[in-house]
């Protein structure tokens, strides 16, 4: 009998030269498309065509990417934290946008820095209910630095985004590489439905007014 296929294993025609930084970051898109879609009832389709649906909506084309980025929220990434990877995930047959998702990172640590936005379908995942559901993909994927962080400090930020308010946590923090990081997470209403913001950085990279710059570059402007 056949291994049921896991949906954050990387892309099997992953092409030559892809680097660690980026399988780990499309096998993570694969794994949060799918374990979404499960949660919103697709369990009539196999883990294997939800998969194969993932994988075709991939890209790693910085300006696909870049597009799929300014289709969430206008925001201000630093080169420090370039594009990685992308996914513009449309449900067969209904041709409804499910989700978008993006993933920046620094080659360097392979994963260590990184920053995901992603933006679902508003008549399928509340905002509410996203922060979990990101959790659960993050752990599913092996990236369980995302919870276990032992939090030394911690603020709450208020930032209105596409007109409406955004409350973001800023922890900071020794991860489970006892390295100093920084995590901010948060959800919000992006242009086409509600979106979630996760960032992971080390604080010998980004000071806390770069972060501040990120956060400030998608506020809504009048």
């Amino acid at each position: 009998m056949s291994q049921p296929m896991n949906p954050y294993d990387t892309p099997e025609h992953s092409r030559p030269g892809m680097s660690g930084t980026t399988k780990v970051l499309l096998g993570m898109g694969i794994g949060c498309g799918v374990l979404v879609l499960l949660c919103c009832g697709f369990f009539g389709a196999s883990t294997f065509m939800l998969v194969r649906m993932a994988k075709q909506a991939l890209t790693e084309d910085p300006n696909e990417i870049q597009r799929l980025t300014d289709t969430i929220v206008n925001i201000k990434i630093p080169d420090s934290l370039p594009p990685k990877a992308g996914m513009d995930l449309t449900i067969p047959f209904v041709g409804t946008k499910f989700m978008t998702w993006v993933a920046y990172g620094a080659e360097k640590n392979d994963n260590d820095n990184a920053l995901f936005l992603a933006q679902f379908s508003p008549d399928m995942v509340k905002e509410e209910d996203m922060r979990g559901q990101w959790k659960d993909s993050m752990r599913q994927s092996g990236q369980q630095e995302w919870d276990d962080i032992k939090v030394e400090e911690s603020d709450k930020v208020d930032i209105t985004i596409n007109d409406s308010p955004a409350t973001f946590t800023i922890d900071k923090g020794q991860d489970s590489k006892s390295r100093e990081v920084w995590q901010v997470m948060a959800s919000f209403q992006g242009k086409g439905g509600p979106a979630i913001f996760a960032l992971k950085v080390d604080t010998a990279s980004f000071t806390r007014e770069q972060l501040f710059e990120i956060l400030n570059s998608m506020k809504s402007m009048k």
